[in-house]
């Protein structure tokens, strides 16, 4: 059996139907460029067709689209609302885990990039960023809910929660007990009574996963 070769790794040029992609890879026809129509699992992001799943390309009458083998699953794609757990928070990032799409649970986790300034309207006026710390807005394992704004790179999805009904929808305060919204910009632990700072979504709670 031949080696399967990832479309991103091949020399500029090679076709890429029949062999196996990534997401970020970019898709080209037989002559060596960028199909004007994609499909199911695919994305355009300038003049480039890029996959935004892993599986294998497909060009059928004009269109591109990439397919798993197996069970199909809900992919991330520019405007899907999403849910996902905090992984990591950095100075003015934080790392999300994706585990649902569109109220679909996902059979893999997507990783996805939060931005301080993709968090409060208010940040995107700053001159600078600096003075802002994104664990005002999220804590690691809060859940949140969270607009896809743009495919990133190949390991991450540009995440946003600027709309009011996005934001924490389910955390845990750091004595261990249930948070609950108390307005736009707090969670009140309901053991303590504690109030902890968080970009909090006033679109309703999303507990069905649990």
């Amino acid at each position: 059996m031949p080696k399967v070769q990832k479309a991103g790794k091949l020399t500029a040029g090679v076709p890429s139907a029949g062999r196996f992609v990534v997401p970020g890879d970019r898709l080209l026809d037989a002559e060596g460029k960028s199909p004007l129509t994609g499909g199911e699992g695919t994305a355009r992001l300038g003049t480039h067709l890029l996959a935004t799943i892993a599986g294998y390309a497909q060009f059928d009458k004009g269109v591109f689209c990439v397919k798993r083998k197996g069970k199909s699953s809900p992919t991330p794609a520019v405007g899907a609302i999403v849910l996902g757990t905090v992984a990591k928070v950095g100075g003015n990032f934080a790392n999300i885990d994706i585990f649902c799409i569109n109220k679909k649970r996902c059979h893999t986790t997507f990783k996805g990039t939060l931005r301080v300034e993709d968090t409060r309207a208010v940040f995107q006026s700053l001159d600078t960023l600096k003075q802002v710390e994104m664990w005002r807005n999220v804590k690691p394992n809060d859940v949140v809910r969270a607009e896809v704004i743009g495919l990133g790179d190949r390991k991450a999805y540009q995440l946003s929660v600027l709309r009011d009904e996005l934001g924490v929808v389910f955390g845990n305060s750091i004595d261990g007990h249930q948070l609950v919204a108390m307005g736009a910009d707090t969670m009140q632990c309901i053991g303590t009574g504690r109030v902890e700072e968080r970009k909090v979504s006033l679109g309703g709670s999303d507990f069905w996963w649990l």
